[in-house]
């Protein structure tokens, strides 16, 4: 009976990265199969998917209030609990297909949709949740969860004050793929490289590209647009602005960006939490901009109050930003030690123990 890994591809890129990651450690250790929600039909929550990402460019203060006052919306618990998960029902019938001898899941979503199939008795594995993020959210708790694979104690102290007893919480840190620890120094004599990204979703580049053509230091640019349709909108861009024509490459989804991250100086991102873990296990600095309303804020909040990402300053130009940035190479140095120092190589040691652990006897 295998290890079954759900994730989702609903809505954002970083779920199915992570859950990638956990399937290529599990596979080491035990037979272990990664099931992906959103690869059946599901038209329902592909329109709803595609709601919230209008939501979140259009309207962000609507999900931002949503995200932070939940608790306190009359019902509105119970609906997130029980509106998405039967319109699941076939994965639920595949999943049980499998037998699996325990459940882990990477996102809140399929947390939700294991939880409720769990409760009605259609499996009997344990679940254990992988949180990925450098905040805490209550709705990550849920009744049939057995074990919590937490990235920070700050999160395992908000799970015990949630209710979650501490002996079903592991602090495992982040895991990340071990390309992103294995970097080598920087030259330091070459025209500065900086990377661009704006997570699967090519969120918020057009923007991004938009002031970087102000930029006054002779830097290259690597543009990452998460997939090949934002990476024709973008090269159309490119080809408009003169100042970056000559000085960018672009590339739409990339497997393993991990050489990209190696060789910049400074990546300029939205602060999805797996981009950042990645970038901080390679030494990269973060200039941290267009943070997605809700849990990117939550979590920019946090690592801006660990001084571990550079953020631009009031009224300050995103053009502005790059030039003192890159003018200043002990800032950078900086930035770089300081996120190395918040993730770890220690979770893919922690996690098979956990899985070994949790698994029925």
């Amino acid at each position: 009976m295998p290890v079954t890994i759900l994730t989702t591809r609903f809505g954002s890129l970083g779920p199915y990265i992570r859950a990638r990651n956990y399937h290529r450690l599990l596979s080491a250790h035990f037979p272990t199969e990664l099931y992906d929600v959103s690869t059946q039909p599901n038209a329902p929550v592909r329109a709803t998917a595609h709601i919230w990402r209008a939501t979140l460019v259009h309207t962000p203060q609507i999900w931002r209030f949503l995200y932070n006052h939940w608790q306190r919306i009359p019902t509105f618990d119970a609906i997130r609990r029980n509106l998405s998960p039967p319109f699941f029902r076939q994965a639920m019938r595949e999943v049980a297909a499998l037998q699996p001898s325990l459940i882990l899941s990477t996102n809140v979503h399929t947390t939700t949709i294991a939880s409720w199939w769990k409760l009605r008795g259609t499996l009997q594995a344990p679940i254990v949740v992988a949180l990925n993020a450098w905040h805490f959210q209550p709705s990550w708790c849920l009744p049939a969860v057995d074990h919590y694979l937490a990235c920070t104690t700050h999160q395992r102290d908000q799970l015990i004050a949630h209710g979650v007893p501490a002996n079903r919480i592991t602090v495992a840190g982040f895991l990340i793929a071990p390309e992103f620890h294995a970097t080598s120094p920087r030259q330091t004599s070459r025209t500065p490289n900086v990377l661009l990204m704006g997570g699967g979703e090519g969120w918020f580049l057009h923007q991004s590209i938009e002031a970087l053509a102000a930029v006054q230091s002779p830097a290259r640019f690597t543009i990452l647009c998460g997939n090949h349709r934002s990476a024709q909108s973008i090269a159309a861009q490119i080809e408009r602005i003169p100042q970056l024509r000559n000085r960018s490459s672009i590339l739409g989804y990339t497997h393993n960006p991990a050489p990209y991250f190696a060789a910049a100086d400074l990546l300029i991102t939205k602060p999805g939490a797996m981009t950042l873990a990645e970038a901080f296990a390679s030494s990269t600095p973060v200039l941290a901009l267009h943070a997605i309303a809700g849990h990117e804020e939550a979590g920019l909040a946090i690592l801006r109050a660990e001084n571990a990402v550079a953020t631009p300053r009031p009224n300050e130009s995103l053009a502005h930003t790059v030039d003192r940035l890159l003018k200043s190479p002990a800032e950078l140095h900086r930035l770089a030690a300081r996120g190395r120092e918040l993730v770890s190589t220690s979770a893919a040691t922690i996690i098979p123990q956990v899985i070994r652990q949790s698994i029925p006897a």
